[in-house]
């Protein structure tokens, strides 16, 4: 029974008790009357017929008469005083009762209130709640319909497929097309299917908290668009999936955006080409298949020799599409199970899997270098450029992509070291030179550092009067352990780590010195000349220098000459005449040298700027045994003669090589048959003795 109830009955005794108060108060003076006139009545009629029956005729009869009179006012008081207090009694319960009652029922009205109050509150709340669902009724409407989400939704038993939105998903009016899962798994891309139907599976199975994919599905005009499918399953209690009910979201757009992050991040702008970034993952997961199955896979690096000159002298747009034309060659020369990486500027890998032998690993080196020299015109430059190639195998020349990488950019370097465009495969001996050439390198830094470079020089000789007209400055290093360093060994890790530039600086200054300390000592100075290696020649800073190093000198002729070697400048022609163009303008005579070792020919004198010729040793070795070499040398003698260039015969060893020589009309002779390199004091001495003779 509720308090409502219990209130109502509660209020209901309470009336009926009130009313039989009431009828009670309203009786009892009646009741009290009636009493006392029945009372009178009757002892009027029966007393006095009693006492006259009596005493009549008695003295007593009077006294009878009182007596009766006080005697029925005594009993007639006693009669009233016992039914008033009888009345009292029975009113007054009745009223504790109904003050009990009223309380109870005063109570029971608070909390009728207090109830009506919660109700009212409860049913304020429930009309704000509906008002709320219907808002979020109305938000989820609006959401769903701008949104690219739709709903569907699978019977499992009955195979019934339902889904939402089909226009704005797939371009269809409706969904009639589409009726269960086979239907709709029949627009999935044949790609995807397997992976959609395995991901189902095991959440159908239990063995993955929710369903989600992402694969391509097809729409009405045929084109495939990449969604997003998630879902919940409904379970029976036998475990076994009544309906499995989600969403699909179109993310073409987001799929398109990624592709084109993922290109960003894993593919070279510049030729296209998967970067290193790219091969890190590749050769991670090659190295953990091929240790699986114990297969052995190629590392060739590839390095393209003296690019740097082509993007210093043909700016940095010409040797990107140089490298464009380079990737897109060797990527249309790869065979099966080999894949091309840009890993870096002019550097590229090529990965070669399939567990190739030794005899594989060469043919594919050899193939590269080939495709490397092939002729490439680009904007109407024609380049010719040869690669060097390092080579390192797995698992025996490493068992991570680092240590791979590292050993055959160690194997890369050798290949440089031993002449360019050709190939080594990293080996222990290859590690320990690398291991040496960075100590050498740290101290080559010490050794600028602490002054331990000098100079020598090798007279120039006058063919013509055997007289010494100049002089070469030749580079030598007094190591503080090793003593004396060959050239040879310590020049190619100068140029390679730019250590060069300022040696080269060095040697310039301490030429213009000696020759300042010659005139010092009245001693006449000759022309000495400076070989210019190519970072010094591609160094900004080469023109500055030599004009310093000629004012400091303060003679007013110019007793500085400069040698750049024939194939710095074919390969890079343009530039290599303009620089020498700005020497020359500065009184600095220019000489092309080892002239015969590059691929110039005697056509490209007459376009070079330059004052000298000096035929290369190679030339000379064979001039006393060969006509074709004489022929040879004699040519470019006379051709040097018509236009004006004097000429330099290097490494000459016999007296029959100088009389040939001097037959020819050759200008000037250098080699050990005169004079070998020397100590600037003794050539300063030897050039002491020569003035004195002439004087």
């Amino acid at each position: 029974m509720d308090k409502h109830q219990e209130f109502q009955k509660a209020n209901e005794g309470f009336f009926q008790r009130n009313q039989v108060l009431r009828r009670k108060t309203q009786n009892f003076p009646i009741s009290v009357t009636t009493v006392y006139l029945i009372a009178g009545f009757l002892w009027i009629a029966f007393s006095d017929q009693l006492v006259d029956y009596t005493l009549r005729g008695t003295p007593y009869l009077t006294m009878a008469q009182t007596v009766k009179g006080w005697v029925y006012v005594g009993v007639t008081g006693v009669l009233l005083y016992w039914f008033i207090r009888r009345n009292t009694e029975a009113m007054k319960t009745l009223y504790e009762k109904l003050a009990a009652n009223y309380e109870e029922l005063e109570t029971l009205h608070e909390e009728l209130i207090s109830t009506e109050e919660d109700l009212e509150e409860k049913y304020k709340t429930l009309e704000e709640n509906q008002e709320n669902l219907r808002v979020l009724k109305e938000r989820y409407q609006l959401a769903l319909e701008g949104s690219k989400d739709g709903l569907w939704d699978w019977n499992v038993k009955t195979d019934r497929f339902l889904i939402t939105k089909p226009r704005e998903l797939l371009g269809y009016q409706d969904a009639q097309e589409i009726h269960s899962q086979k239907d709709w798994f029949n627009l999935i891309h044949p790609k995807d299917v397997p992976r959609v139907k395995k991901v189902l599976d095991q959440y159908l199975a239990g063995e993955t908290q929710s369903y989600e994919s992402e694969y391509r599905i097809r729409n009405q005009k045929g084109q495939y668009i990449w969604i997003l499918s998630k879902a919940k399953a409904i379970w029976d209690s036998d475990g076994t999936p009544l309906r499995v009910c989600g969403s699909h979201t179109n993310i073409t757009e987001e799929r398109i955006q990624e592709e084109k992050i993922q290109t960003m991040a894993y593919y070279d702008s510049t030729t296209k080409a998967p970067n290193r970034f790219w091969l890190g993952e590749y050769l991670e997961e090659q190295i953990k298949m091929n240790r699986d199955s114990k297969e052995k896979m190629a590392i060739l690096l590839i390095d393209l020799d003296n690019f740097k000159k082509v993007n210093d002298i043909l700016t940095h747009e010409m040797g990107d599409r140089f490298l464009k034309e380079i990737a897109k060659r060797i990527q249309e020369n790869l065979e099966e199970g080999e894949s091309l990486t840009r890993f870096g500027g002019d550097e590229f890998v090529v990965v070669k899997t399939g567990n190739p032998d030794r005899n594989k690993i060469y043919e594919t080196g050899n193939r590269l270098l080939n495709i490397l020299k092939e002729e490439s015109t680009v904007k109407g430059y024609q380049f010719l450029i040869t690669g060097s190639i390092g080579v390192a195998i797995f698992p025996d020349h490493g068992q991570d992509k680092d240590t791979l990488l590292k050993n055959a950019d160690a194997a890369m370097y050798e290949a440089k070291n031993n002449g360019r465009d050709r190939m080594r495969f990293y080996s222990r001996e290859v590690n320990e030179k690398i291991r040496d050439n960075i100590i050498l390198e740290s101290d080559l830094r010490m050794a600028l550092e602490k002054e331990e470079f000098m100079i020598q020089i090798q007279p120039l000789i006058e063919v013509k009067t055997g007289r010494i007209i100049g002089g070469e400055a030749l580079l030598r290093w007094n190591h503080k352990i090793r003593g004396r360093i060959s050239p040879g060994e310590f020049i190619p890790v100068a140029e390679e780590t730019g250590i060069i530039v300022p040696i080269g600086e060095r040697v310039l200054k301490e030429v213009c010195i000696f020759n300042q300390r010659l005139f010092a000592e009245g001693i006449q100075p000759v022309p000495i000349s400076v070989n210019l290696s190519v970072p010094q020649i591609l160094h900004n800073g080469l023109l500055d220098n030599i004009k310093k190093v000629m004012e400091d000198s303060g003679f007013e002729k110019p007793l500085l000459e400069v040698e750049i070697t024939e194939s710095v400048i074919m390969n890079n022609l343009d530039y290599a005449v303009k620089i020498m163009n700005s020497i020359r303008s500065m009184g600095v005579k220019v000489a092309l040298d080892d002239f015969g070792t590059g691929y110039s020919s005697l056509s490209y004198l007459k376009s070079l700027p330059i004052d000298k010729l000096k035929i290369d040793k190679s030339f000379i070795d064979g001039i006393v045994k060969n006509d074709s070499e004489q022929a040879i040398v004699k040519s470019v003698i006379d051709m040097a003669k018509s236009l004006g260039i004097e000429t330099v015969a290097e490494g000459i060893e016999q007296k029959e090589q100088w009389e040939i020589l001097k037959k020819y009309g050759c200008d000037v002779g250098q080699g050990y048959y005169m004079y070998r390199p020397m100590d600037v004091e003794d050539f300063k001495g030897i050039l002491r003795t020569q003035q004195a003779k002439k004087t």
